[in-house]
């Protein structure tokens, strides 16, 4: 992974900074950011993708070429070819299951498949209205709802007048300064790992790698204090 890769991640940080080598004073925050994440997509380039690794016992290569072949297309933007990978994996899954409980059964390895056996669901809890009914599953939203509104979170005397003194303590010592190297560095490496990506389209990983880079941080710090 790139985050555990040491030379990787470095090799990353690098190629991150000589694309963010100009200056950026005369930027406006818009063109910055796109700045920020052409420089990272750039980055990225050295990486190559994993293939994937079954988790499932069934799971033949066959499939997992055919997985492969759906992440490029879907890389390349190809939906018509992911539809069509999409029915030849579905297909070979239940072929590779077929073939995996075939072979274990003539094995007389009951235990694994009886693992495979779903346990029976649990009933959800019954929720009674106001007047001691239980509700259909279809009114149990409402039925909270109601609840909350006219019981849990009702206004009462005791809240409409403020008190005297103050019930939420004293105020926090939140720094309110300029936003810091550390403070950066410290919430890349809080990142967590194996995330989507957010809106920015850049993966977790891309972002917790640069903490290893100062040079690479000072070009994101200069983006954040414009902010």
């Amino acid at each position: 992974m790139l985050v555990n890769d040491k030379q990787l991640a470095e090799a990353y940080g690098r190629r991150f900074c000589e694309a963010t080598v100009a200056s950026t004073d005369d930027l406006n925050l818009d063109s910055h950011a796109n700045r920020i994440k052409d420089a990272m997509e750039n980055a990225a380039s050295i990486l190559q993708p994993a293939g994937r690794v079954s988790r499932r016992p069934w799971i033949s290569a066959v499939t997992l070429g055919l997985l492969n072949q759906r992440d490029d297309a879907q890389r390349q933007g190809n939906l018509a070819e992911q539809q069509k990978l999409n029915k030849r994996i579905k297909a070979s899954v239940q072929k590779d299951k077929r073939d995996w409980l075939d072979s274990e059964l003539a094995e007389g390895h009951w235990k694994v498949v009886r693992a495979l056996h779903k346990k029976v669901p649990k009933r959800p809890i019954q929720i009674q209205d106001e007047r001691g009914q239980f509700v259909e599953s279809t009114k149990r939203a409402d039925t909270l709802a109601d609840y909350f509104e006219q019981v849990q979170w009702q206004v009462t005397h005791d809240t409409l007048v403020p008190s005297a003194h103050n019930d939420m303590g004293d105020t926090l010592p939140i720094y309110t300064g300029a936003f810091g190297m550390q403070e950066l560095q410290d919430a890349l490496r809080a990142l967590a790992t194996g995330k989507a990506a957010g809106v920015d389209d850049v993966a977790p990983e891309l972002w917790k790698a640069l903490a290893r880079s100062s040079e690479a941080c000072g070009e994101l710090l200069a983006f954040f204090q414009k902010c």
